[in-house]
């Protein structure tokens, strides 16, 4: 069941084509446009979150989830003209990787690596992974003889110590059995763990020399030209600038 929450008058164009949509492909699919003013018992069922004209509700037997009508569009803020620009649509996606959550048996893990001090993630980056299916847990090594068996990938993230000869021995045997790793770090040890994979680290900051390339007169806020490929495709097309601040070479 998706309840698209909204008040007579107020319907969104573009969601309300695209829930049609997803009607039509599906018998299994049913939309119902539900007046939060009328029905704010249905609404308090599954969140509660202040709930925005236009928002959407993915309901099935036993999970749901909100997805908030600021989350279907992208924006992004123009500085000159104190305005924010519609640059994507994000409905298609958000509404399918919601189907996906409530139809699937168990999700993809990743396990966030701590005991080093390691930097706190954003909420943004946490709820950026949570709604595309993946469970964030924190792992400490110590003590422990092998990863566990559900870790689908580990995170380390920006670690202001080093990890000792044992921690990198089961990581090293997790990623010898086909393990995924994302980190964030330069200590040696973990290094050489990269250094197997022909990822070398190099010392020092990268700076821009081209003023074209980096944000504002900083340069070491690089904004890469981005090339296409299957990872970046999306950001691409949605005509997104990255940018990598404060960041090190890799070899």
């Amino acid at each position: 069941d998706i309840y698209w929450i909204v008040q007579s008058g107020n319907e969104n164009k573009e969601i309300e084509v695209l829930l049609n949509r997803y009607a039509d492909l599906s018998e299994h699919i049913n939309v119902h446009k539900t007046d939060p003013i009328v029905d704010p018992d249905l609404i308090n069922l599954y969140t509660s979150e202040p709930v925005n004209d236009n928002s959407l509700i993915i309901a099935g037997n036993n999970r749901s989830r909100y997805i908030d009508y600021n989350e279907i569009f992208a924006y992004n803020y123009n500085y000159f003209s104190d305005e924010g620009v519609t640059t994507g649509f994000n409905g298609e996606s958000l509404i399918t990787s919601a189907i996906e959550y409530i139809n699937s048996g168990d999700m993809p893990k990743i396990y966030k690596i701590t005991g080093h001090d390691e930097i706190t993630l954003s909420t943004e980056f946490e709820e950026k992974i949570n709604k595309n299916n993946f469970i964030l847990e924190d792992l400490n090594l110590t003590g422990k003889q092998n990863m566990p068996e559900d870790a689908d990938c580990l995170l380390v993230a920006g670690p202001k110590k080093d990890f000792t000869v044992e921690e990198c021995r089961i990581i090293e045997e997790y990623l010898n059995a086909g393990g995924k790793l994302l980190v964030y770090t330069d200590f040696p040890n973990l290094m050489n763990i990269l250094e197997q994979y022909g990822v070398k680290a190099s010392d020092g900051l990268v700076l821009e020399q081209d003023t074209s390339m980096y944000y504002a007169d900083y340069p070491m806020q690089l904004m890469p030209d981005v090339k296409y490929h299957d990872i970046t495709s999306s950001v691409i097309k949605s005509g997104l600038t990255v940018l990598v601040p404060v960041a090190h070479g890799l070899k």
